[in-house]
């Protein structure tokens, strides 16, 4: 019976097996399949796509992750190890849930020569002196292929030196950035495709922001304490991005001064019709923070009602409403 499983399995095309493979976890993968064929150990060597993830430093490299360590394409380490970078030689995508400065300090070019996709979450545990490192490594040539770019949203953009160009950067996704900042990576990333963002509370607004014309997807949030909203501010990050096809924004209010300020808001309208002519697709979330009226019911019917009535009718539109 056994045999003629295994025969099954094998009779199986390759196309199949590598569906198949990819919803394993590297390690059982090899231990169930290596060294069972030629066939097998080829079709497993091809795979383009394997991931390896490293929870705990008792974790060690085993010989079957010695002989795959050159094919692993994405590494994602859960905790604050102390890991060297140069064992894999071949990896285009690292997550870093829990980093720690000497994980970042491996972040160049002669350790990770063709990483692509770089996500560093939870950057709050890391000390704020550390900070400004990370983004200066960022923009340098130490990640000179990089084209997607995560980083936790727990953080403020600082740089301690003059950053230089990465025409490869294609996504990024930042916490709080003011509208230096904003005009700063807009100039430096010139084929950036989508960009995401905390707005941060403005003192002075710059005047001589350059149209980006690559830029097709914009999200801007306020800050949780909704310190941060106002439309001549989103005038500024608006108007530089003509050709803008998606608009997804993220406002923090709290309940006491929804009338005031929302029910008779146009929900960005009329910077849209100026300024974006192009934009296909604008979403809007709203979260209500206190929410402590009586007629709740009536004010979010008047919320949808407002909206509904400054939509664009030249692009789908989305509202909604979190409380």
């Amino acid at each position: 019976m056994m045999n003629n499983r295994s025969f099954q399995f094998e009779f199986l095309p390759n196309e199949i097996l590598i569906i198949l493979f990819e919803y394993f976890d590297i390690r059982d993968l090899y231990r169930s399949f290596f060294n069972i064929n030629t066939r097998l150990n080829n079709l497993l060597l091809s795979l383009k796509h394997l991931s390896l993830t490293i929870s705990n430093s008792n974790q060690t490299l085993n010989e079957y992750d010695k002989i795959l360590i050159s094919y692993i394409n994405k590494l994602i380490i859960q905790n604050k190890i102390d890991i060297d970078f140069t064992c894999f030689t071949h990896i285009h995508s690292l997550i870093l849930v829990h980093p720690t400065f000497e994980q970042i300090k491996q972040l160049n070019k002669n350790i990770l020569t063709c990483l692509k996709y770089l996500a560093i979450r939870n950057m709050y545990l890391l000390s704020s002196n550390d900070l400004p490192a990370i983004f200066d490594k960022i923009f340098s040539n130490d990640l000179s292929h990089l084209q997607y770019c995560y980083l936790s949203n727990m953080t403020t953009i600082r740089r301690t030196r003059e950053w230089i160009q990465m025409t490869s950067l294609r996504f990024l996704e930042v916490g709080h950035i003011n509208l230096f900042d904003y005009k700063y990576i807009l100039s430096l990333c010139p084929n950036l495709y989508s960009f995401k963002f905390i707005i941060s509370t403005e003192t002075e607004i710059p005047s001589d922001i350059k149209s980006h014309l690559n830029i097709k997807r914009l999200t801007l949030k306020n800050d949780f304490f909704a310190h941060s909203w106002n439309d001549h501010v989103i005038k500024s990050y608006l108007s530089c991005v003509p050709n803008l096809e998606q608009l997804c924004m993220y406002r923090h209010i709290f309940s006491s001064t929804v009338k005031n300020c929302l029910l008779n808001y146009d929900w960005c309208a009329s910077l849209i019709s100026s300024y974006l002519p192009s934009l296909h697709r604008f979403s809007f979330y709203l979260h209500l923070i206190e929410l402590n009226y009586v007629d709740i019911d009536n004010i979010l019917f008047q919320l949808v009602e407002n909206f509904r009535s400054h939509r664009n009718t030249k692009c789908q539109s989305c509202f909604v409403i979190q409380y």
